[in-house]
């Protein structure tokens, strides 16, 4: 997938596509949210986490 095909796909999210919130590994004070992102045949596994600067900062987009 393309830059064009991620920002799409992040789009397209929906409260439906929530799966879970979970701290981060590093900072146990940190939230992130984690979405699984039907496309096509694959599931797409989506982290994001709070940050000051963006909003929100995305740590992962791969296959689940």
């Amino acid at each position: 997938m393309g830059l064009a095909d991620v920002a799409s796909a992040i789009a397209r999210l929906e409260p439906v596509h929530f799966h879970k919130s979970m701290v981060s590994h590093n900072d146990r004070r940190r939230w992130q949210d984690v979405y699984h992102l039907p496309h096509g045949s694959l599931i797409i596994y989506v982290k994001f986490i709070d940050d000051t600067l963006t909003e929100f900062l995305l740590l992962s987009f791969k296959e689940k």
